[in-house]
């Protein structure tokens, strides 16, 4: 290809700046594929991380579920206990002096 090229530019008499012009394409064109490449595993690795902490994430709102069950258990717990001791603190006898 490069021969064909080289053919062409002699032939309608280009100068080396023809030349130079392919040769600075042609190095643009390596460097964007090597970026492009670059950015595909970049991007790649970005989706394994947001789907390792979507994953984590649904392991801390477990958690979180089961600390608000825990909590409304221990103050239903409280309540009760209050009103217990409510109900004892009025069936004892009162003294009157």
């Amino acid at each position: 290809m490069v021969d064909k090229l080289f053919e062409v530019g002699v032939a309608q008499g280009l100068g080396i700046f023809f030349f130079l012009f392919i040769a600075v394409g042609a190095a643009f064109w390596l460097q964007n594929k090597t970026i492009m490449k670059q950015n595909d595993n970049r991007e790649a690795r970005y989706i394994a991380t947001i789907d390792k902490l979507a994953e984590s994430f649904q392991e801390v709102a477990s958690v979180n579920q089961n600390v608000a069950e825990m909590r409304k258990e221990l103050s239903e717990r409280n309540n009760r206990q209050d009103q217990m001791l409510g109900r004892i603190l009025d069936r004892l006898p009162i003294k009157m002096d």
